[in-house]
């Protein structure tokens, strides 16, 4: 499951040209305009200004793990994960993301937390959990697959 993240040095989009420093108040508005993290990529900002000023958003597992903040972070992801598997016990779960797919993202320890937390024996034993291949673009390049679809639909 790790392979599939590993060696990406793609960063989201949003934090592209940002340092951990620069989300802090009075930050320049431009920059702070540009974000357009999720709640928990807000919080992930908020610990590498707070932590690790100056540390590059995308490196800052691969320069700070294991930090226990970061340690605090990741095993808050597993919480929101965790829960959907005990009320919905599927039988896989495909995780995907910005934050997944940061350098050195420590996956081993986000399964090894959700894993934790999941109903034993069951949904526990028959879990499966997979890493998106998606990258960012993904979502884009399936609404152009689908306009392109309609369009030759119509032509046709």
């Amino acid at each position: 499951m790790e392979s599939f993240c590993r060696g990406r040095t793609r960063r989201p989009v949003s934090w592209a040209t940002y340092r951990c420093g620069d989300l802090r108040p009075g930050a320049p508005a431009e920059t702070k305009a540009v974000s357009r993290a999720s709640p928990r990529e807000k919080r992930l900002e908020a610990i590498c200004a707070e932590e690790f000023p100056g540390t590059d958003i995308g490196d800052v597992f691969a320069e700070h793990w294991p930090h226990p903040v970061l340690e605090e972070f990741v095993e808050s992801m597993s919480l929101p994960v965790a829960t959907e598997i005990n009320i919905f016990n599927p039988d896989y779960v495909i995780l995907g993301g910005g934050i997944i797919y940061m350098d050195q993202f420590p996956m081993e320890t986000l399964l090894e937390e959700i894993k934790k937390k999941v109903r034993k024996p069951m949904p526990a034993e028959n879990i499966r959990i997979l890493f998106s291949k998606c990258k960012q673009e993904t979502g884009v390049l399936g609404a152009a697959m689908y306009a392109v679809n309609k369009l030759n639909n119509q032509i046709v």
